[in-house]
């Protein structure tokens, strides 16, 4: 499978249509012994490496089911939340300069909800302690 994925994945903007011929072995992997956490590791790499949109993987998990529309939206929160993270750290860096391992620990372990407090703060702070109150 990962090597169908290597083949077909980089740079494809129709994984919705092109993964479809692999629905089978999707399957597979969704209902084997690894179940939902290789799918999560799988569509990782889709929504990592591919160009497709989520909205047009939906030929695709409608195929595969309910049980894998959850694992998608699951890993593509997760990567969403993921690069909020890095994105945040970035900026806190070039606003405030080098940052001391607690904050990133705290940039880390926050929620997307806090996470994306503290990004819109980052715009009018004037101190680290700002940000992230």
């Amino acid at each position: 499978m990962m090597l169908a994925l290597h083949k077909i994945v980089p740079g494809n903007t129709d994984l919705g249509v092109e993964l479809l011929p692999l629905i089978e072995d999707l399957h597979a992997i969704l209902d084997g012994p690894g179940g939902t956490d290789e799918f999560q590791c799988v569509t990782s790499y889709i929504l990592l490496v591919g160009d497709t949109q989520e909205a047009d993987l939906e030929p695709l998990i409608d195929r595969l089911g309910p049980r894998a529309k959850e694992a998608i939206m699951t890993t593509a929160e997760r990567l969403r939340a993921e690069g909020r993270v890095e994105t945040l750290i970035e900026q806190l860096t070039v606003k405030f300069g080098s940052l001391p391992a607690e904050i990133i620990e705290t940039v880390h372990a926050g929620n997307s909800t806090q996470l994306r407090t503290w990004t819109s703060r980052i715009l009018t702070a004037d101190t680290l302690e700002d940000v992230l109150a």
